[in-house]
């Protein structure tokens, strides 16, 4: 998922990062437009082939100026 994720965002222009938690669930940071952000998420609820996205949670915040887009 991480790299999905990462795919999207690049083509999308955004900068973040997508990181494993322990618990199985995947963090996602991502900064940009709004628009393109909202595309990122309707891109996320989709997901790849091979994953399963059960809920996701939204918090926005103001930007802190994130440069390109990292997997941790």
């Amino acid at each position: 998922m991480r790299r999905y994720v990462q795919r999207q965002a690049q083509d999308l222009g955004l900068a973040g990062s997508a990181e494993n938690l322990t618990d199985g669930r995947v963090e996602i940071v991502a900064e940009g437009p709004e628009a393109d952000l909202e595309l990122l998420l309707v891109r996320i609820r989709k997901g790849p082939p091979h994953a399963r996205v059960a809920d996701i949670d939204v918090t926005w915040s103001t930007s802190s100026a994130l440069a390109g887009f990292h997997v941790w």
